[in-house]
């Protein structure tokens, strides 16, 4: 198998268990919001009172937390990651773009 095969091979395999992975997980998971709704109201999602003894729970507080670290995390990845490409494309000596480049 040439090179370019195998990247290819490799490259399709990589992105096929990326997408299995959230499909299996959003198929696992359906279920689930259905009986939290059920049972606690669809206020779960919006507020943020956790009293256990009371039965009343709310996932505010978890789901903006979530969404503030991937905000973070993009912000801080999505730079670097463009830097790192742009540094290899055009600054980077041939000898060291060429060890780490595809």
């Amino acid at each position: 198998m040439a090179g370019d095969e195998a990247a290819y091979v490799i490259t399709f395999m990589a992105a096929a268990a990326f997408w299995r992975s959230p499909a299996c997980w959003c198929w696992s998971s359906t279920p689930t919001p259905a009986r939290l709704a059920a049972k606690f109201g669809w206020s779960f999602l919006i507020t943020s009172t956790w009293d256990p003894v009371n039965d009343q729970f709310g996932a505010l507080p978890f789901i903006y937390g979530t969404g503030s670290r991937r905000f973070l995390a993009l912000l801080m990845g999505i730079p670097l990651g463009v830097g790192a490409a742009i540094f290899l494309a055009e600054l980077a000596p041939p000898k060291v773009s060429d060890g780490l480049t595809f």
